[in-house]
């Protein structure tokens, strides 16, 4: 099964492009160890890169990354990394069918896509390296080409049941 197909068709453009960039330009570039494969998709004017470090609450999120210059040193980090790896399968194989990004929402010039990975690659002794996190994207068009222009990044995924928000009631108030 192929899992590098982009699921939205060219007619839709705009979705079809998000997925071009934040799924496979993503995953090519990381696979290749170059971040100027991804770089040139980023707004370098008032992005903001957010880790989330696994958590739902706020409080727990960093500003780990305030310019995309410092986003991509993290992210060839661990692209470098990641080739160092030895894996029992194809590392491209694997991310792609980690990798799933459908929730694209387009609002004129705006967009917000959501990738999720929810998979793992195999190691040699058997053991899976785990790939389960979860990322917002926020993308704006300049000049007629997608950028984004910031992430909160490292949510945790699948939501459990313990994480989930309640709204209360008035009648919920002391």
């Amino acid at each position: 099964m192929a899992y590098d197909v982009n699921p939205f068709p060219i007619a839709d453009y705009d979705r079809h492009a998000l997925w071009e960039i934040l799924v496979r330009k993503d995953i090519e570039g990381f696979l290749a160890r170059d971040w100027r494969v991804f770089a040139d998709y980023f707004k370098p004017e008032g992005f903001i890169g957010l880790d989330a470090g696994g958590s739902l609450d706020p409080k727990d999120w960093t500003l780990a990354f305030p310019t995309v210059a410092a986003y991509g040193d993290a992210w060839l980090k661990s692209a470098c990394l990641s080739a160092q790896t030895l894996y029992a399968e194809p590392r491209r194989d694997a991310l792609f069918r980690a990798a799933t990004m459908t929730d694209i929402h387009v609002a004129g010039e705006c967009a917000t896509a959501r990738k999720t990975f929810n998979d793992g690659i195999a190691l040699p002794d058997g053991r899976r390296e785990t790939l389960q996190w979860q990322s917002v994207f926020f993308c704006c068009k300049l000049r007629g080409e997608w950028k984004i222009s910031g992430f909160v990044g490292y949510l945790p995924y699948p939501y459990l049941e313990a994480n989930s928000c309640r709204v209360a009631n008035i009648e919920d108030a002391p």
